[in-house]
C-alpha cells in the first residue's frame, strides 16, 4: 500500500498499544490494590468472548494541562464499544480510572454523547460503568466540554423508555457526572468501593455509599456485595 500508508498502519498500532496500557503500569497496579478491575477487565467479564468492538479509542485529551504535566490519556479516560452479552447486543462502557481518575475531558463526553445517541437510534441496551473522580478541571475551562456533557445528560434522558439503561457504579461518581448514572433505570452500586455524591457538605460519613443511596435517597436500586476484584 505505500510507506505512507505503512506509517499511518504504524501510528494506529502505537495508538492501539497505548490503549490497551490505559494510565500506565503504576495506576493500573493501584486500581489493584483498591480492590477493583481496570476498565477493560470489567467489559471483558461482562461481554461474550471476542464479541466487543470498540469504539472512539484513537481520541486523548486536548487540553494542556493545568499543572503543566503531560499525562496519558488514551480514549480520554472511557473505554466503550458494542458486544454481545449472552449473544445479545449491546452498548458498553466503562470510565477508565487509570486515566487521570477516570475524569472525563472534552472528547470523552462528546464521544459518549454520540454513543448514547448510537445505541438508542440501533435500539440496543445501554450500560455504563462508572469509576470516576468527577468531570476534569480543563472541561470546567471550557464552553466545549459542559456543553457536550449537557448534551449527554439530555439524550441519556431522551431515551427514557426507548432502550434499556443499566448503571454499575463500582468506584466514586462525583460532581455534575454524578447527575448521569441517577439517569438510568437501573443502578447497581457496589457495597464496598461505590461512592455517589453531586456535592456539598456531607452529613454523615455514611452518606454517598451504597446503603446510603439505596435507604435514604432511592437512587440504588441493588447493592452488589461482591468485590469487583476477588482476592485469590
Amino acid at each position: 500500500m505505500g510507506h505512507w500508508m505503512d506509517g499511518y498502519l504504524a501510528r494506529l498500532e502505537q495508538l492501539r498499544q497505548e490503549n490497551l496500557a490505559g494510565g500506565g503500569p503504576e495506576r493500573l497496579r493501584t486500581q489493584t490494590t483498591m480492590g477493583k478491575l481496570s476498565a477493560r477487565e470489567r467489559i471483558g467479564l461482562l461481554a461474550d468472548p471476542h464479541t466487543f468492538e470498540e469504539l472512539g479509542s484513537l481520541v486523548r485529551d486536548g487540553r494542556a494541562p493545568l499543572d503543566g504535566r503531560n499525562r496519558p490519556s488514551p480514549g480520554d479516560g472511557v473505554v466503550m464499544g458494542f458486544a454481545d452479552i449472552g449473544g445479545r447486543p449491546a452498548a458498553i462502557y466503562s470510565f477508565d480510572f487509570s486515566v487521570m481518575c477516570g475524569s472525563p475531558g472534552d472528547q470523552a463526553v462528546w464521544k459518549l454523547n454520540d454513543f448514547t445517541k448510537m445505541a438508542g437510534q440501533m435500539g440496543v441496551p445501554l450500560i455504563g460503568m462508572f469509576d470516576s473522580a468527577g468531570e476534569r478541571l480543563s472541561l470546567k475551562g471550557g464552553d466545549s466540554g459542559l456543553n457536550g456533557l449537557g448534551e449527554l445528560l439530555k439524550n441519556t434522558s431522551r431515551f427514557s423508555g426507548i432502550i434499556p439503561r443499566l448503571g454499575l457504579l463500582l468506584g466514586p461518581c462525583t460532581g455534575t457526572l454524578a447527575q448521569l448514572p441517577v439517569l438510568y433505570d437501573f443502578l447497581i452500586m457496589n457495597q464496598k468501593t461505590a461512592f455517589l455524591w453531586l456535592g456539598g457538605e456531607r452529613s454523615t460519613p455514611e452518606a454517598g455509599n451504597a446503603a446510603f443511596h439505596m435507604e435514604r435517597s432511592g437512587q440504588c436500586d441493588l447493592i452488589g456485595v461482591r468485590p469487583d476484584r476477588r482476592k485469590r
